[in-house]
């Protein structure tokens, strides 16, 4: 639904495990045989299979201490952004904390999901029928129209 065209979701590959053994082996093909051209990695809520209960909590945080790992490297070699989710921020993802260049967090608001990083904050939410807006948003407006008026060369030319 969201897609601009059809033919851009062709060039998308899925693949879904539904035990931790299953998002293990996965990441284990996807690191041996990763496809050339592929421009970027999503591993979304990474750690949600390893909370299940059907493996014990030492072989639980190996195994995602070892996805970390690979996920690490296959973004190195390949120079490919991975974006990695987590249901939970705790002992058992620290080593995607490690290993991450940038974390954005999410919270959610009455007004929607506000996502605030490192020279990143949601300003602006819209729910189809109306747009509001934050203070910061404002605050951000307010910079970038003063600094226009101020970095003016010519007198007189806006």
């Amino acid at each position: 639904r969201l897609a601009p065209s059809p033919s851009l979701l062709e060039r998308i590959r899925v693949a879904r495990g539904f035990t931790a053994y299953q998002g293990f082996s996965l990441v284990e093909r996807l690191c041996a045989s990763f496809p050339p051209t592929a421009s970027f990695v999503v591993v979304p809520w990474v750690d949600a299979l390893y909370r299940e209960g059907d493996i014990s909590d030492a072989e639980s945080a190996q195994m995602l201490g070892t996805v970390a790992q690979r996920l690490e490297v296959l973004a190195e070699t390949h120079e490919v952004p991975v974006l990695v989710t987590r249901r939970e921020a705790d002992e058992l993802t620290h080593p995607f904390d490690a290993c991450a260049s940038r974390t954005i967090s999410c919270q959610a608001t009455r007004f929607g999901p506000r996502f605030v990083g490192e020279g990143f904050e949601t300003l602006v939410y819209k729910d189809g029928q109306a747009v509001q807006t934050t203070l910061a948003f404002w605050a951000h407006v307010l910079d970038h129209r003063q600094a226009m008026h101020t970095d003016v060369s010519t007198p007189g030319v806006v």
